[in-house]
């Protein structure tokens, strides 16, 4: 068996589990989110590192356990919500934040569904509800800081993900369009766009977040043009609603049409 035949013989969910707790754990050293000089940041990053993706996937076991009465077994895809909750959202905000996302994440998974497939993106949804709340009912701003695309390692990563579950298409096209807006309705120069600290954050949304296999296009054309529509979303909406997580506003638009995209742009 080549090297390549043992690399895909593994799950996607599994590669997406082992990369989130990599770059996890190495984008909180690159960044120093925790300090030596510091216990209470430095386990309290560790803490919510490990406890987020825990309940995530404790929650997902009980749901099916007690209430679908299907037997027990490894919650991958809660893990990797879990993960994304925790590597997404604010580090310095509270810890119970996070919990509520990841529970909205875990409840969206087990009840938005349409043809037995959910709807949304679950760890998109629990974020993106949670600073609905927080931000507009609460009065207080909860926002994605993406810090767990903080380095490079993102883009060999990414691009693995996104070719395993053969999105490439959808993953360029915001990739590239995104960043070209950004300049005019965000206005930013030129080498605020191409810093390497704004491309990674917005490659890892492109190659990870943007990409969930059942929630998006599988059609060349659509997977283009779904692209395309988050990245003008995204680019938009700051201008109207700057203190939302607008990429994953845009990215829950995007999954409401992703049959409709497939049906009207179907592969030749």
């Amino acid at each position: 068996m080549s090297i390549i035949d043992q690399l895909n013989s593994r799950s996607i969910y599994d590669y997406m589990i082992i990369f989130l707790v990599t770059l996890n754990i190495v984008s909180n050293v690159y960044l120093n989110v925790f300090s030596f000089s510091n216990p209470t940041s430095f386990f309290q990053s560790w803490i919510r590192l490990i406890a987020v993706p825990a309940f995530a996937a404790l929650l997902d076991l009980g749901i099916k356990y007690f209430v679908l009465k299907k037997p027990i077994a490894l919650p991958k895809t809660a893990l990797i919500s879990g993960l994304f909750v925790a590597g997404i959202l604010d580090p310095t905000a509270p810890i119970y934040v996070h919990f509520i996302a990841a529970f909205f994440a875990i409840l969206s998974k087990h009840t938005l569904k349409f043809a037995s497939r959910n709807i949304f993106n679950p760890a998109g949804f629990g974020i993106t509800l949670t600073g609905l709340i927080f931000t507009y009912l609460l009065k207080t701003p909860i926002v994605g800081s993406w810090w767990i695309g903080a380095t490079l390692l993102v883009i060999p990563f990414g691009l693995y993900i996104s070719y395993r579950i053969q999105k490439l298409p959808m993953t360029f096209a915001f990739f590239i369009i995104y960043p070209i807006l950004a300049i005019f309705t965000l206005k930013l120069s030129i080498t605020q766009v191409l810093d390497p600290s704004f491309l990674s954050g917005y490659f890892f949304f492109s190659a990870f977040m943007l990409v969930e296999p059942k929630t998006t296009p599988y059609t060349f054309k659509a997977m283009i043009l779904a692209g395309l529509i988050v990245a003008i979303l995204s680019a938009v909406s700051p201008v109207f609603l700057p203190t939302t997580e607008f990429t994953l506003i845009s990215l829950m638009l995007m999954n409401l049409f992703k049959d409709v995209l497939d049906e009207k742009l179907p592969d030749e």
